[in-house]
């Protein structure tokens, strides 16, 4: 017979996840970003297409500049390596230039990234100033020819959506939604 528990302290909604056995997994897999929510949503989204027991992928979001991608990946990795108990095999950076060329300190900062990937072996990739055009890029072909500005880019996003019957109501709303699983097959 179970002995009698005190149910006060649980927490309703609160459910414990089970440990990862990175054991299972041949290979682990890092990516940090610099986006702190698109970009690792839509590196996600890339588990399910990998078969079991052979990566673990752990997408991470930053919201800091390219030095600060970098060290954050320094740091992830030492928490992935201590927690899997075994190393991780690779490391990305995935960051944009943005306004790293506006002065001295930033472009310092920014070269900075690169020497200190190369010097860690954390491979280093180049997102667009509006990740959002990589996703469009999955549903349309743009001109390289013809620049487009940020809310343009929003703009083609969300018609190209809505052009799907089943998001004929999807308002694109930068940061807030969860969407990526569309442009990932």
């Amino acid at each position: 017979m179970a002995k009698k528990g005190n149910l006060k302290n649980f927490k309703k909604g609160e459910l414990e996840e089970r440990p990862t056995r990175f054991r299972r997994y041949k290979y682990l897999f890092l990516i940090v970003c610099e986006d702190e929510n698109t970009e690792p949503e839509y590196f996600k989204h890339f588990k399910d297409q990998i078969p079991e027991e052979t990566i673990y992928l752990k997408p991470v979001g930053t919201g800091r500049d390219a030095k600060g991608v970098v060290e954050e990946a320094l740091k992830e990795k030492e928490k992935l390596s201590v927690e899997a108990k075994k190393e991780v095999d690779i490391v990305w950076a995935v960051f944009d230039k943005d306004d790293a060329d506006q002065n001295a300190a930033k472009i310092q900062r920014f070269n900075d990234a690169f020497k200190i990937a190369e010097d860690n072996k954390i491979q280093t990739a180049y997102s667009n100033e509006v990740f959002e055009l990589w996703l469009l890029l999955h549903l349309t072909d743009v001109d390289p020819a013809v620049p487009l500005s940020r809310s343009e880019i929003y703009i083609l996003l969300q018609e190209n959506i809505k052009g799907n019957e089943t998001y004929k109501a999807f308002e694109y709303e930068h940061g807030k939604q969860r969407f990526c699983k569309l442009f990932i097959k």
